[in-house]
């Protein structure tokens, strides 16, 4: 069994005055710098991970409103460091164009693969990302910006997996709801 470690969520730094990103999230040589990595890469060190901008594993971006997160984008880093790939050109776009088409503040989320000898498992990292951006399209199908994977499931069982709470719910239900978790 191959346990993730979740990180964050990390309040992520607007440009003063804008609704935009600061590029030094994507900047290289200025990315440790920041106040954002710095946070970031004490916090992994909290939770027993040892450089988080150069682990491979999963990335979440969200906007808190209220009490609550909405996910945006799920994605995987399996061939390249989470910090490339998080905030590559084409997903800081995308961040920005979340941000100027829905209010709510920013927020990153890192689900880092455990360090082993050996080839990084890209399979269990796919996935992971795939079981991530269902869950996340459950949540915010109107949101979502993922493409690959997002789509609503045509089937549940009620009162154990994707109900609509609607209706009572046997007892039988429920007990297979509590035994499967």
């Amino acid at each position: 069994m191959i346990d993730f470690t979740v990180i964050g969520p990390f309040k992520l730094p607007l440009k003063r005055g804008q609704r935009r990103l600061v590029d030094e999230l994507r900047a290289p040589k200025k990315r440790y710098e920041t106040s954002f990595w710095r946070e970031a890469e004490a916090a992994a060190h909290r939770a027993h991970v040892e450089y988080l901008a150069v682990a491979k594993g999963l990335y979440v971006f969200g906007l808190r409103k209220g009490r609550g997160t909405l996910p945006y984008y799920v994605g995987k880093a399996a061939k390249t460091k989470l910090s490339t790939e998080a905030f590559s050109p084409r997903n800081m776009d995308m961040y920005n164009g979340c941000l100027a088409d829905h209010n709510g503040t920013p927020v990153m989320y890192f689900i880092v693969l455990p360090r082993r000898k050996g080839p990084d498992n890209h399979k269990v990292v796919a996935q992971a990302e795939k079981f991530l951006i269902e869950k996340a399209f459950s949540r915010n199908p109107d949101g979502l910006r993922n493409l690959q994977h997002a789509k609503e499931q045509r089937w549940s069982i009620p009162g154990v997996l994707r109900s609509k709470g609607k209706g009572r719910i046997s007892d039988a239900a429920r007990s297979l709801g509590e035994m499967i978790g």
